[in-house]
């Protein structure tokens, strides 16, 4: 049962930070995009 725990925490963890980097190059492409204009 922990090992299902800790598997789940795991794969929690790994999708905020997918989330959370996404959300940073997506606000990085619109800073760039700011700037040509």
């Amino acid at each position: 049962m922990g090992i299902v725990l800790i598997t789940a925490a795991l794969v929690l963890v790994m999708y905020g930070l997918s989330i959370l980097s996404y959300i940073s190059e997506s606000n990085i492409l619109e800073d760039t995009v700011n700037d040509n204009q």
